[in-house]
């Protein structure tokens, strides 16, 4: 295989299938990454065996064939070559030699690689549900939930994003049991998906693929979601488990809503929570009264910190408090200047929105004020 591809394409694909790896693996060909000549193009693949990437770059082929390589080592040889076209040849023993064609820079590298033979075959998915979204949609659907999804190993069903679609609406919701986000967007497919739980880390390097035009394609067969993003493809596993039912907890009335100016509103609770004891169940006490809201977090073995902004509110007094990393990752996803929260006491969970909108919220579980 000889091919010479420009270093932008190449450092920017490789990147995008490192990040696919796994650090820990039982099979160490998972840690390399398999480069192939598809017509006058370059495909670069990786995988965990729970999660594919597939990347095409334009390259010019000089010869075909393919080769695995080792992945940390040929991203930082690429990036450390200058910017200029690269050129890669594979010998019969496997023996990879990268160079620049900038004619300064008389650096060559010669780095062992494995046979394509030696790779994990990638299944072929049966698309058996296939439609298509804007990519800034589905980019700003993914941004908007994935904060919400759990952590603990132990609950599954809730390590990813539940994804529905009817009645022409694409439908993405995440919880980790204290807290839950919600988006819908109109699609133009009569398609009907349900039980669908995809992954957060197939989620997480799709926000990072998604540009701000053009058009994504979602497939999904009985157990893998398949995404196509211009010239890349990310395939993945989807979870199996029960998602919880979400609808259930979702209050249908409040009995206090409060605007908030979402600027003011973030820069106080980044200041204030500098004092709180803990990031993840750091307290946030909120201190309502008419048109005026008191932030206020104390660490006892540091100090305390509050602060006085300004909010539309007429109702009467109350209290309530929250965690500071759950309303800080809530309002961050916020894309309007006011936002509106609805509260009925300070034990059950409260609603989050953008001001203006009825596509995107989150429900916040409060703590104990005492």
């Amino acid at each position: 295989m000889k091919i010479i591809a420009s270093k932008d394409s190449l450092v920017g694909a490789l990147q995008f299938a490192e990040n696919i790896i796994t650090a820990k693996t039982t099979m160490s060909i998972l840690s390399n990454i398999l480069l192939e000549t598809v017509n006058n193009s370059l495909r670069i693949i990786s995988t965990d065996l729970e999660v594919a990437i597939k990347i095409l770059i334009n390259a010019d082929v000089k010869s075909n064939g393919a080769i695995t390589l080792y992945a940390k080592k040929l991203t930082d040889i690429v990036k450390a070559l200058p910017h200029d076209d690269i050129e890669m040849s594979v010998n019969d023993n496997n023996i990879t030699t990268i160079k620049s064609k900038n004619k300064e820079v008389k650096a060559e590298f010669k780095i062992k690689g494995i046979p394509k033979n030696d790779y994990p075959v990638l299944p072929e998915i049966k698309k058996e549900y296939t439609f298509k979204i804007a990519q800034k949609n589905l980019k700003d659907m993914i941004r908007k939930t994935i904060f919400a999804v759990s952590t603990e190993d132990s609950r599954a069903a809730i390590n990813g994003i539940k994804i529905e679609l009817k009645d022409k609406k694409l439908r993405l919701v995440a919880t980790d049991g204290r807290r839950l986000s919600f988006m819908d967007n109109k699609v133009d497919s009569d398609i009907k998906i349900n039980d669908v739980i995809v992954p957060f880390k197939v989620l997480n390097e799709l926000l990072k693929i998604l540009k701000d035009e053009g058009m994504a394609e979602i497939s999904l067969s009985e157990n893998q979601i398949y995404f196509k993003v211009d010239d890349i493809e990310l395939i993945s596993r989807l979870i199996d488990g029960k998602f919880p039912e979400y609808m259930q907890v979702i209050p249908q009335s409040y009995e206090k809503k409060v605007v908030f100016f979402t600027n003011k509103m973030l820069n106080a609770l980044k200041r204030v929570s500098l004092l709180t004891s803990e990031k993840r169940t750091g307290k946030i006490k909120f201190s309502f009264k008419k048109n005026s809201l008191e932030v206020s977090s104390s660490d006892p073995e540091i100090g305390e910190a509050r602060e006085d902004i300004e909010i539309i509110y007429e109702d009467k007094e109350f209290e309530i408090a929250f965690s500071s990393e759950y309303l800080l990752d809530s309002i961050n996803a916020i894309d309007s200047e006011k936002f509106v929260m609805g509260f009925n006491n300070s034990e059950s969970a409260s609603m989050l929105k953008e001001d203006g909108s009825e596509n995107f919220f989150c429900l916040i579980m409060p703590i104990r004020i005492s």
